[in-house]
């Protein structure tokens, strides 16, 4: 990881591009201000445009990015909550933190990135199915398409593991509220279309929190047909 990455009034988004095409995703992000206080955010589509865009309300013109983390576009805030509620000692003032050092902020990335990283593990252990390839067996779960909202995990199969994913069925949710937030959904390998409706695949995890903020909204299931399988 970068100790620090500077965006200044020089160069274009097309420059910055070529230089970090890393940045140029949605995701959480950490800036450190001149008074040294640090700043975290999300931007639902690019880093790097979220960032660009705030040179102008700097007199110096520069932002030092001190960290990120990939997401999907519908994740981003989310992860953005996860660091404030970590970070909540350092508030100061919105969304920015006393002076919070440069390896505290990379050691929690690199925990975040770590806890995905984990769980994919986890659900490869208990994935018993094996599909044979070219370089030898692989777990079953490692060819599942992935959740949308979580994306470090594989989507949920409601029937039994199959050879290759062969006679899997692997749940999904309606997607029509998603389209007009996420102009890119369509470029989603988590997405696709049935019967002519979109539809992005999602976890068991994802699947039991919805389940559980329904019931706690005491929502009629009736209306929600649409959105499961």
């Amino acid at each position: 990881m970068r100790e620090i990455i500077k965006l200044n009034r020089d160069k274009t988004y097309k420059d910055y591009k070529v230089d970090f095409p890393e940045l140029d995703v949605p995701g959480v992000y950490a800036w450190r201000g001149a008074s040294g206080k640090v700043k975290w955010g999300s931007a639902k589509k690019s880093i790097l445009l979220r960032l660009l865009s705030a040179r102008t309300d700097l007199e110096h013109g520069e932002v030092k990015i001190v960290g990120f983390i990939p997401t999907t576009s519908t994740f981003a805030t989310r992860e953005e909550q996860k660091a404030h509620n970590y970070f909540l000692d350092f508030a100061t003032d919105g969304e920015w933190y006393y002076a919070i050092p440069t390896k505290i902020i990379h050691d929690y990335i690199q925990y975040r990135q770590g806890q995905i990283y984990e769980n994919e593990l986890i659900l490869q252990r208990r994935c018993k199915t094996e599909v044979p390839t070219l370089w030898g067996n692989e777990k079953a779960v490692k060819f599942r398409p992935k959740c949308y909202y979580y994306p470090e995990l594989p989507a949920q199969n409601t029937k039994e593991a199959g050879k290759g994913g062969k006679g899997e069925y692997w749940r999904s949710y309606c997607a029509r509220h998603l389209l007009e937030n996420d102009k890119g959904i369509r470029k989603n390998p988590s997405f696709f279309m049935r019967n002519g409706r979109p539809r992005v695949y999602v976890s068991q995890k994802f699947h039991n929190e919805e389940l559980k903020r329904k019931q706690e909204n005491k929502e009629v299931k009736g209306t929600l047909e649409e959105y499961f399988d």
